[in-house]
């Protein structure tokens, strides 16, 4: 068949979709879901993409099969942009909010509007149809409309609280992909002001969905309040947003380690960021402070986040059973960055944040101005380097190549974990250093036997990578958490024994034995190696 002929009946085909005659009708509906299926299929219905939409979403409103049929499709084809904005053009918003409020809607037919409602939000004027923009007092109107199906759906679907028995994901949920619709849509400042507006409570019923067993809606409600955390300054809302102790409260707990733990790694993300974004302000800080916050991350950080290894791999007498754990690095990101604003801000009860205290920026261009590096050589970059650490108290500083780095970061994946007896009065000091690039954290052994991965840090070292690709450098920053444990000589020789026991072949073995093979690894050798390399003045 030539492509003209092909082209007519795809032209024909469409017209069926609103024929008078029911089978015709239906057979129509049926090839098209078919083809909107496939991107092949899709391909071929694309070349007609106007009259297809007109007539899919003139069946829209149908109840059974042939309502359902048009709404798969479109579901489909929403994933495109173009189609996402020729739907708009048709008033596709107000037709599926039309739909959804109708009493005789079926739960699939309701599951599939909030589908396609969640892909044409994600454009900036889908998202601005659905709030109504400009229309005076219906400004609002269908976000109050979701959420109170988002929250009557989980009631009496039992989304929120499934039988006995049921697991979640055995219940049909009409509404969850609301949840997303509201992630969507809360990326538009008159969204978060709607959300936050006193007196409504609308963020309070969304933070309930964070107890919710649906993943989806956990995920939708997350990334909304992400939203207005971000931007609650510029918006003028934050104390909207810190006035209720029950809103602060609730989005500590995907992150505070306590049963039932959150598993979807970016809920505990969103939370551990828009935590940081409220501690990065004054007012968020008092009110974090207010409910004891950081005292609650730092029993979550003991029990699951960002810990660098299991609960139960207590370091023994014998140095046994050392286990590593992969976690996701976003949600360490977040947590991190909440423990330096707390940090920065003078509230020293961080300094143990989960074994993970970093005092100093994350980024390098936080410390210094990278433009003006530009046309400067690695080894000029260094002395620039080492003569501004020579100034700062509590602070050392040294420079990795580019292939000692390499070397270090590839060992250290197997080896993340090794003791340091330290020469103090009257005996050794033993510390024990992880490494969870591109931080190192040294901790105490004693400390690390009684609180594992939430050990206070006695000194936590960040490697900056930024220099990495244009000047073969990676600049390595050591802030003394504990001066107490911790002289600047001693620092400085931590740092340099670090370079040598991670890109020495010679002297990685002794790390590698404490990692992997208990048997093989002395105390009493690495005492009599160490008394070579530390200086006899510390």
């Amino acid at each position: 068949m030539t492509s003209e002929g092909v082209e007519d009946e795809v032209s024909e085909l469409i017209s069926f979709l609103v024929h008078k005659r029911a089978e015709l009708k239906a057979g129509a509906l049926d090839i098209v879901q078919g083809l909107t299926a496939e991107p092949l299929g899709q391909q071929q219905l694309k070349r007609h993409l106007r009259p297809l939409l007109l007539n899919l979403v003139r069946v829209l409103p149908e109840p059974g099969a042939n309502g359902q049929a048009a709404l798969v499709s479109l579901v489909n084809l929403s994933q495109d942009t173009e189609a996402v904005t020729e739907l708009l053009s048709l008033n596709v918003v107000g037709r599926i909010m039309e739909r959804l409020r109708e009493p005789s809607v079926s739960t699939e037919h309701s599951r599939l509007l909030s589908m396609l409602l969640s892909n044409v939000t994600v454009s900036e004027q889908g998202s601005s149809d659905l709030l109504q923009l400009g229309k005076g007092p219906l400004e609002g109107f269908n976000m109050a409309v979701l959420l109170k199906r988002l929250v009557m759906s989980g009631v009496m679907m039992g989304c929120d609280q499934p039988a006995p028995g049921q697991g979640p994901s055995e219940v049909e949920d009409p509404f969850e992909h609301v949840a997303a619709v509201l992630t969507n849509v809360t990326r538009m400042r008159e969204a978060r002001l709607l959300m936050l507006e006193p007196g409504r409570g609308l963020l309070q019923v969304l933070l309930a969905q964070m107890r919710s067993p649906r993943a989806l809606r956990r995920l939708g409600a997350a990334g909304a309040v992400k939203n207005c955390c971000m931007s609650a300054q510029a918006d003028g809302t934050l104390q909207h947003l810190i006035a209720d102790e029950f809103v602060l409260r609730a989005m500590l707990l995907p992150i505070n380690g306590l049963e039932p733990k959150e598993q979807e790694p970016e809920v505990r993300e969103a939370m551990a960021l828009s935590i940081a974004l409220l501690a990065d302000t004054d007012d968020g800080r008092a009110a974090l402070w207010k409910i004891n916050a950081p005292e609650t991350l730092r029993k979550g950080e003991k029990k699951k986040i960002c810990t660098g290894l299991r609960s139960d791999a207590l370091l023994d007498a014998t140095m046994r059973g050392v286990r590593r754990l992969e976690e996701h690095t976003g949600v360490c990101r977040a947590m991190e960055r909440a423990a330096e604003i707390f940090l920065a801000a003078g509230d020293g009860c961080f300094a143990a944040f989960g074994g993970i205290s970093s005092t100093s920026p994350a980024k390098l261009d936080d410390l210094m101005k990278l433009e003006t590096l530009a046309d400067k050589t690695s080894e000029e970059i260094t002395s620039i380097w080492e003569e501004h650490h020579a100034t700062l108290p509590h602070r050392v500083c040294t420079v990795l190549t580019s292939q000692e780095y390499a070397t270090l970061q590839e060992r250290a994946k197997s080896s993340p974990l090794f003791v340091l007896p330290m020469p103090k009065p009257g005996g050794f000091f033993t510390f024990l250093w992880q490494v969870q690039l591109p931080y190192v954290f040294v901790t105490s052994v004693d400390e690390y036997r009684k609180h594992t991965g939430g050990a206070p840090a006695h000194l936590s070292v960040t490697l900056y990578t930024e220099l990495l690709a244009s000047k073969d450098v990676v600049l390595v920053r050591a802030d003394i958490v504990n001066d107490q444990t911790v002289s600047v000589p001693e620092a400085n020789t931590m740092v340099q024994l670090l370079r040598a026991f991670y890109t020495d072949d010679k002297d990685h073995e002794m790390v590698h034995a404490f990692n992997h093979n208990q048997d093989a690894f002395s105390f009493e050798a690495l005492m009599q190696k160490l008394g070579q390399k530390v200086p006899a003045q510390i």
